[in-house]
């Protein structure tokens, strides 16, 4: 598989794994609707959450695999890193239910984003810098 096309394929579960925190905002903020269907999509959503994030980890050292040809600093390797720890603390709050954790998990899906802007728009940073 091309590396480009599991980038992108990467970029849209990463999409798919964020979509329940926005609806779930959506409907706090804008909508404020108790419409089955809606409150069942979302339900839907999350219950793919959790497995979602698991092939992302596998997908994305994959991806970086296959551009790099092994794994060195790069803003991918930074981005993969950000979203282990993602879907690890995830796996804490999913298993001691502590608001500490949901709260880490949820500011670390912002690092993760934050870092895949830049990973897409500057891939070669660190290398700038170094």
């Amino acid at each position: 598989m091309d590396y480009k096309i599991l980038g992108w394929l990467n970029v849209i579960i990463l999409g798919v794994l964020i979509t329940p925190f926005i609806m779930v905002r959506l409907n706090k903020y804008v909508f404020k609707t108790k419409n089955k269907n809606y409150l069942e999509i979302t339900k839907k959503f999350r219950k793919i959450h959790k497995p979602l994030g698991i092939a992302l980890v596998g997908s994305s050292i994959y991806h970086g695999y296959l551009a790099l040809g092994a794994i060195r600093l790069h803003t991918g390797t930074v981005l993969f890193a950000a979203i282990a720890f993602t879907v690890i603390i995830g796996g804490v709050y999913y298993r001691k239910k502590k608001k500490n954790s949901f709260y880490t998990h949820k500011i670390m899906a912002v690092v993760v984003i934050v870092l895949l802007l830049i990973h897409l728009f500057y891939p070669y940073a660190f290398s700038k810098l170094l």
